[in-house]
């Protein structure tokens, strides 16, 4: 019969000294980043979820699935009338809230959406009533890409990736755009308050910037310099909501997830 080893406390601190591995420690925390069970956040939902709020709430969901092939997935009434409705485009969740009884402050946004075929969905969009912002056109940077604004103020920068993915390497399918007045002050702002790291930045002759990511828990965030040479967009009057937990129910709605 075999002898069982003697261990002593100098053997123990030996066998423990490199624990865990540094490959044990580095996959759990890439599973805590993609599964986000430290933070709290409801299953399907990424660390940032854009939230629109419109008097035209329902009729903002019906463009959305029209337009962009959004997939419904909850939508409740209030008590006092207002609406709540999340929907699934590619591997995100979008929020939509208002409705005709609602009597607060409508939140327009804009977004970057990736899609299968630019050009189909740019002309889905107009037929469905929307603005054109720009046409579709192949983009320096490695994308065809065009613009819409939906019946409630919402601005959608579309865009296809060259090659076999759609969705660049290192993006969501649906990534918040914020037009700041001083995006470098933004992102410091993101990275103070809520853990965030920046992913890359790109100048303007001037030396705005043209475009930035920033990396969220669990999502990317886009933004740039409001009013810059290249990029004339304004500053929203509003910006799409962070949400950064999530609660598992809507308080005081009544609903039914699909």
């Amino acid at each position: 019969m075999a002898k069982r080893p003697q261990f002593d406390d100098t053997t123990l601190l030996a066998a423990l000294r490199d624990l865990p591995r540094e490959q044990f420690r580095k996959r759990l925390r890439v599973e805590l980043v993609e599964k986000g069970s430290s933070s709290g956040i409801r299953p399907g939902l990424r660390s940032v979820t854009v939230y629109l709020i419109s008097p035209w709430a329902p009729e903002l969901m019906e463009f959305v699935k029209q337009a962009f092939g959004a997939e419904e997935t909850f939508r409740a009434m209030g008590s006092a009338g207002g609406m709540h409705a999340e929907a699934r485009i590619g591997d995100c969740m979008l929020m939509i809230g208002g409705g005709y009884e609602y009597k607060g402050e409508s939140r327009t946004a804009a977004s970057h959406l990736y899609v299968p075929d630019v050009d189909a969905t740019y002309q889905r969009a107009l037929a469905l009533g929307a603005a054109s912002l720009s046409e579709p056109a192949d983009m320096s940077y490695g994308e065809r890409g065009a613009g819409v604004k939906d019946l409630a103020g919402n601005s959608w920068y579309l865009a296809a990736g060259f090659g076999d993915q759609y969705v660049q390497e290192g993006c969501d399918a649906l990534m918040p755009y914020f037009h700041a007045r001083g995006a470098d002050e933004l992102v410091g702002f993101i990275q103070r308050a809520f853990g965030g790291t920046p992913m890359d930045r790109h100048a303007n002759p001037d030396g705005t910037v043209a475009q930035a990511r920033v990396r969220l828990g669990t999502s990317v965030l886009e933004l740039s310099d409001a009013g810059g040479p290249i990029n004339r967009c304004q500053p929203l009057s509003t910006c799409p909501l962070p949400t950064l937990t999530q609660p598992t129910s809507v308080p005081s709605m009544q609903g039914q997830r699909r």
